[in-house]
Formats: structure tokens, sequence, C-alpha cells
């Protein structure tokens, strides 16, 4: 009995003691997922805008858990505690430990206030999500940029010469020049030139780097090409022009219009530029027609009363007509021709203290007044490409036909040359697409009798809205004189003949004397040699 009683205690002891060596082992688990997503930077630019300009947000986003993670980031704009606008981004996955850069463009179409911008990033399927607050202000126009805002110069920099707004298009390619100066007279080398505020795939500038002597300048040049999927808005573009220990600014507002790609009213786009040497502003309207002819175009121009109070002090460089002399001008376009382009230009005497005024500077109106044509009325020749012939011979004639409009004509084209000239085919018949264009070949051949010269053969184009016609030009050449063998064929073979003859006779009378010769002095020989014997 006292052994069981032994053994159970024995037991007891190595299960107690087993238990602790156990507790003082750590446990071994496999590492819990971890989901940490923060938000590092959110950016506002431009902080302070006027409505319905672009704004551009860019969000720094870092994953520092464990494994990869959906996110779906957005940001969203309130005036004070009310949410007036959503932007979403498209969800991402995010791996662990890596960072993420998005950006967006958006137009803000808000009223005048203060908003506070909040970017919010979802994840673990919308269960948490880490926010970063901004500011965004609207202000009215006439509040937006100032003298300090749109340039500065430095003792040894200065931008005298620099545009204030330049306007462009989706799809256009827009130019841009600036005039730098050094106004000191020591050489200032290593001049870094940058451009900001306009994404880098539209910019290209030349130079970016540059050396300046005292009291000389240099051009700057800037192209822009705004993309197709460009959003209409403002962007304000800074030029950086930065030495060792100076760095001067300028300035511009680049606006794109919400033309689109297949405008159907004229594109009218303005520069603005300053030139503080002269105390001048330049001003130049560009008018690009639409794909439709119309009879005439109008433009009205408000001019600022701060920028001129009167026509007299406005410089006009096209000429113009005065509706009102304080001043309200009016530019008429006559015959406007498919995608034709005007440039309207002016300047004005003094500089106005206040930049404000030459960027926010709305075309009071644009009048259209279109013509009726019909389709085939628009149709383009080009010029034939083989516009000689020979009489009696084919040749060909090349003709390019193109159609500008939105519509597809169903053509029938003849060619209608002088009587007794021989056209093949007689008449084609094409349907031509929109935007597209045709090669069509056509043979001529003139009369044997035809005399040389230049001559008008027509090329015609019929449907059922009508018929159009292009004079071409085709140079009727002399057929090339062929030499007729057999005329001295004959002669010159009778000729030969008689040479060969001559020659031979010639030859045989001279044979026969040098043998002569020869036997002469033999027989002489013989007979010295008899008689001295």
């Amino acid at each position: 009995m006292k052994r069981y009683i032994c053994a159970a205690v024995l037991l007891l002891v190595l299960i107690t003691a087993g238990v602790r060596a156990e507790s003082n082992v750590a446990p071994v688990e496999s590492a819990t997922p971890l989901k940490q997503i923060k938000i590092s930077s959110l950016s506002v630019t431009p902080k302070v805008i006027t409505q319905n300009q672009i704004v551009d947000f860019a969000l720094e986003i870092k994953n520092t858990g464990n494994m990869a993670t959906d996110i779906e980031p957005e940001i969203e704009i309130y005036l004070d505690s009310s949410l007036v606008e959503k932007i979403n981004f498209t969800p991402h996955v995010l791996a662990a430990g890596s960072n993420m850069s998005l950006f967006r463009d958006h137009l803000v179409t808000l009223g005048v206030g203060e908003y506070r911008v909040v970017a919010k990033v979802y994840y673990d399927n919308r269960s948490y999500h880490t926010s970063e607050v901004g500011t965004l202000s609207i202000v009215a126009e006439h509040e937006k940029v100032g003298e300090g805002d749109i340039k500065n110069d430095t003792p040894h920099l200065r931008v005298w010469f620099f545009p204030v707004l330049i306007e462009g298009k989706p799809g256009d390619s827009s130019a841009v020049s600036f005039e730098l100066e050094n106004p000191s007279e020591k050489e200032i080398r290593d001049i870094k030139i940058s451009i900001e505020g306009i994404p880098r795939g539209w910019v290209t500038l030349q130079p970016q780097e540059v050396t300046i002597r005292g009291n000389e300048s240099v051009g700057l040049n800037i192209a822009i090409s705004v993309p197709n999927s460009a959003l209409p808005g403002d962007r304000r573009a800074v030029l950086r022009v930065k030495s060792a220990k100076e760095e001067a600014i300028a300035s511009f507002i680049f606006r794109i219009k919400p033309y689109p790609l297949d405008f159907e009213k004229p594109a009218v786009l303005r520069k603005v530029y300053l030139n503080e040497k002269e105390g001048k502003a330049l001003v130049s309207v560009e008018v690009e027609n639409s794909g439709v002819r119309v009879g005439s175009i109008e433009i009205l121009e408000e001019i600022p009363k701060e920028i001129a109070s009167s026509v007299e002090e406005i410089n006009f460089k096209t000429p113009v007509a005065v509706l009102e002399a304080d001043p309200l001008v009016a530019w008429r376009l006559s015959e406007v021709d498919p995608y034709e382009v005007y440039t309207l230009e002016y300047e004005v005497g003094s500089i106005a203290a206040r930049y404000s005024p030459y960027i926010y500077w709305p075309l009071r109106q644009v009048n259209v007044f279109y013509t009726s044509v019909s389709g085939i009325e628009l149709l383009q020749f080009s010029g034939a490409l083989a516009a000689y012939a020979v009489p009696g011979k084919e040749s060909e004639v090349k003709l390019r036909i193109t159609n500008p409009t939105l519509e597809a004509m169903n053509l029938t084209f003849k060619l209608v040359a002088h009587p007794g000239w021989e056209v093949s085919p007689p008449e084609i018949t094409k349907l031509l697409l929109p935007g597209y264009a045709q090669e069509l070949v056509f043979t001529v051949k003139p009369p044997r009798d035809a005399p040389p010269g230049s001559y008008t053969i027509l090329a015609r184009a019929f449907s059922e809205d009508g018929e159009v016609s292009q004079p071409l030009t085709l140079i009727l050449q002399e057929e090339p004189r062929r030499i007729n063998l057999r005329k001295f064929l004959i002669p010159a073979l009778s000729l030969g003949a008689l040479l060969l003859l001559v020659y031979t006779a010639i030859h045989i009378y001279r044979k026969r004397r040098v043998y002569r010769r020869e036997v002469v002095e033999a027989v002489g020989r013989i007979k010295s040699s008899m008689e001295e014997e």
C-alpha cells in the first residue's frame, strides 16, 4: 500500500515540475498579420484659386504593415461641416512596406469661400481609414493675382518681357517667350531655369541653364503641348530663374479653354505679354475657324477702362471697327474658310499697377454668320500629279479628293477635256467617308494633230446636293522625233565599200612598187658580182 502511495506522490511531483518547466518556455506562434496605412503628405496646388480653375491634388501613401493591402483613396471637400464635393481615385493594391504617389487634377466649380480638403484612404474592406487635412481658398477673380505675385526681380536678374496670360485648347501647342536681363556690370554664371505649375510631360524649356554678361539679355522659350484629355481651367505657371545667390520669378496664367477636338464654332484664344522696358502690354487674339465655311466672324472686344480709357490710347496693328470710344471694338472677318486662322493684335501704351485685368479679361461676344453651302462645295481638290501629255499617246492624270465634312458623300467624278480628246474611264463613282481622301486616276489621249501647248481640262464632281468643278492644267509636249536609219544606212554602206576598194587598190599598188624595187635591187647585185668575177 505504501508502495502505491509513494508512486502516486512521485507522479504528482513529476507532473507539477513539467507544468512549471513548460510555463518557462516561450510559445512558438506565427506572426500576426498587420495592416497599417498612413498618408505621408497631402498637397493642394494652388491653394488659392478662382472659380472654374484646375487644382492638382497629390497624395503620398505608405503601407507600414507586413502584408499587401487593398486601398481606396478619395478627396472630400467641406464648407464648414458640410460635404460639398467628393473626388474618387482608382483603387490600388499597396505592397507591404512600400509607398505610393497619387496625382489628380480636378476642375473646381465651387463658389467663393474657405474650404477644408480631407484626403481619406480606406482599407480592409473600408473597415478602417486614415486621413490628412488641407485647405483651399476660392476668391473672386479680381482678388487673385497682384503685382507682387506675378513676378519679382533681383539686382542681377530681371525678367523684363514676359506673359501674364496664355490661352490654349486641348490638342494644341503653345509657344511662350521670356526675356531675361542682367542689369548689373558683373557676369552671372550657371543660372538654372525651371518651370512649375504645368505637368512636366507638357513642357519643353530651352535653354535650361545660361550665363549672362553684364547689361545683356537672353531669350527663354517654352513649348507647351496640351494633351487631348486635358481638362479646361487655369494653371498658374511659375518660371524660376536661380543663380548661386539669387532667384527671380515670373508667373503667368495658362488657361485651357473648353474647346473639343471637333469644335463647331470658332476658337478664340488670347495671349497677353508685358514689356516693362517700353511700358506696353501686347495683346493678340487668335481666331481659328472650325471645319465649316462661314460668311463672316465678328469679334467684340471690350477693353477695361483701367487699361485704356479710350481707343486713342490703343495702337491697333490689325484694322478694327470702333463701336464705342470708351472702348468697345470689333473685328469683322469675311469669307472665312474651314480651319483658317487669324491673329488680331494691338498694344496698350501703359502697364497697369495691377496685372489681374490683363488676365481676367473676357471677350464680350463672338458672332458667327454662316453661309448656306452644301457638303459637296467643301470638297478639296489637289492638283494633277502628272500634268504632261504627248499627242497621240495615253497619259495618266491623278487627282486627290478630300472630304473635310462630317458626312459621307456618294460622288461621281468626270474629267472633261477638249473635243477629240479621249478620256478613260468616262466616270468614276466613289463613296467618300468623312475626313478621308481618295486618289482618282484618269487616262487622257490627245489627238495626233493636237498642237503642243497648255490646255485646261475640268475635273467635275456630282452628287444629289449639286456639282463642283476644278480646272486643271495639262501641258501638251511635242513628240520626240525619231531618226530614220534606212535613209542613212545605204549611203553609209556604199561609202564604206568605196573607201574599202580605194584602200585595197592603194595597198596593192604599194606592194607592187615595193616588189619591183626589190627585184631591180637583186638583179643589180647579181650583175655586180658577175663583173667582179
